[in-house]
């Protein structure tokens, strides 16, 4: 029997019986949008990320464009302004840029890690440079300290993209608290996922919260009863609310967290011990920082050789991602761009199983395969 990478069923299934009781409740409310329990995931979701304040939302894509949009509101960026991206993360992270007529800069990564370069950024940054858009890819931490003193200096803006990395730390300090924003997908495959898309955003400023909670509902302002809505739109919004059935489900998972993202350290820590395999290059951990690990990830010159040998014997794994975003048709203008590192990941790179789902005598059956692998 094949051994598969995600099972969400299995995941769930736990928190079944609580979350259909209070399913239950949300239907027979007739309030299935931005109610009672969207309220509580808020206060959760801040009391466990050391947040002011926390503001949920439809996904983690609208999160990060509802995060742009309200820093362009508040210092008038102009057209073609530059917004520095990591050049080898997901292209959610980039395509909001493009909504509202910046310019994507890309940065390679670190050599030895897959989080931005702080020295790529300060080659990159110019007079038009408002923003920078920092990806704790895979649950690993960028090196916020040097980035923050950039932005610091040239007077930038960061948003930090938290999507894979749910509770990982720098220096104690959970993400999210670093840049003006912080941005979390919630989809289902996520440290903490929903039954559906959502996502949140944490920020530290008061008047950032009040912009993205009106912007979040067609720019109205905001409200918390419905019986009190008085449909006064003050920006030009969206549509980006999320389900009460999803924040019920992501209240009762966000108690279970950091129990969860133990168990995945727990394997990716065999996975280190154990991996003796020269062909293989293992992930590193920088300095003073704790990733929360949501995905594994190591690096094969044969990757897709390595992929079909280990599906063969029954072991599933994913490649994230195989294509980097200056290589895509959507971003074709800058398919001429040399971004060796970048490539090298996607053309490398193998995500191992790690979920809870896999007990420990899952993990070494696959560490012993690795290690047989020529």
């Amino acid at each position: 029997m094949k051994s598969s990478f995600y099972n969400l069923a299995y995941l769930n299934k736990i928190y079944e019986n609580l979350f259909f009781k209070h399913a239950k409740k949300i239907y027979n409310s007739g309030r299935y949008i931005s109610g009672k329990y969207v309220n509580k995931f808020e206060k959760s979701f801040s009391k466990y990320n050391k947040s002011s304040y926390s503001i949920a939302v439809s996904n983690g894509f609208d999160a990060i464009k509802l995060s742009i949009y309200t820093l362009k509101l508040l210092y008038n960026y102009d057209k073609n302004d530059e917004v520095i991206v990591p050049a080898n993360s997901y292209i959610a992270s980039i395509l909001p840029v493009n909504l509202f007529e910046l310019k994507p800069v890309f940065v390679e990564p670190e050599k030895n890690f897959f989080t931005i370069d702080p020295l790529e950024i300060k080659k990159k940054i110019s007079s038009k440079t408002k923003i920078i858009i920092v990806t704790h890819l895979y649950g690993h931490v960028a090196n916020m300290i040097e980035i923050c003193k950039l932005a610091k200096k040239y007077g930038i803006k960061i948003i930090e993209d938290c999507s894979q990395s749910h509770g990982s730390l720098v220096n104690k300090k959970k993400v999210g608290n670093f840049g003006a924003m912080g941005c979390f997908s919630l989809f289902p495959s996520k440290s903490l996922g929903s039954i559906g898309d959502a996502g949140i955003i944490t920020t530290n400023n008061k008047k950032i919260n009040n912009i993205l909670r009106n912007l979040r509902n067609y720019g109205e302002n905001n409200f918390l009863d419905y019986n009190k809505r008085k449909y006064l739109n003050k920006y030009k919004g969206f549509n980006c609310r999320m389900s009460e059935f999803d924040a019920a489900l992501l209240s009762i998972k966000l108690k279970d967290l950091d129990r969860i993202n133990l168990i995945r350290k727990n394997n990716v820590q065999l996975y280190l011990k154990k991996i003796k395999n020269k062909k293989i290059i293992l992930p590193k951990i920088k300095k003073n920082t704790q990733p929360s690990w949501h995905q594994f990830i190591i690096l094969c010159k044969n990757r897709d050789r390595l992929k079909k040998y280990l599906l063969k014997h029954k072991i599933e794994t994913k490649i994230l991602y195989p294509v980097p975003p200056h290589k895509q048709k959507a971003y074709s203008e800058y398919k001429n761009l040399k971004l060796p590192l970048t490539e090298k990941i996607h053309n490398e790179n193998l995500a191992l199983p790690i979920e809870i789902h896999h007990s420990k005598k899952n993990i070494l059956r696959v560490i012993k395969y690795i290690n047989n692998y020529n």
